[in-house]
């Protein structure tokens, strides 16, 4: 089963990349997500979320080949 603190984490994720997003400055949505998911749990409020076994991995890589894919000569 999904834990409910993975479920808030993604939630404050999603919606502080989508405001990054709205800025219109490259590389913010990963940026405003992770602000988000940051001040989360900075706050306190919910406990640290365990991701499913894997996924986390998954993900990583995933995050890894969208950056690479980006990079050229002239960046």
């Amino acid at each position: 089963m999904l834990n409910i603190n993975l479920i808030f984490y993604i939630i404050a994720g999603w919606i502080f990349g989508v405001l990054a997003l709205k800025t219109g400055i490259p590389a913010t949505p990963l940026a405003g997500a992770l602000i988000g998911a940051s001040i989360l749990s900075i706050s306190g409020k919910v406990d640290i979320a365990e991701w499913p076994t894997g996924s986390r991995t998954i993900l990583e890589i995933g995050i890894g080949t969208v950056i690479g894919t980006s990079l050229t000569k002239d960046s």
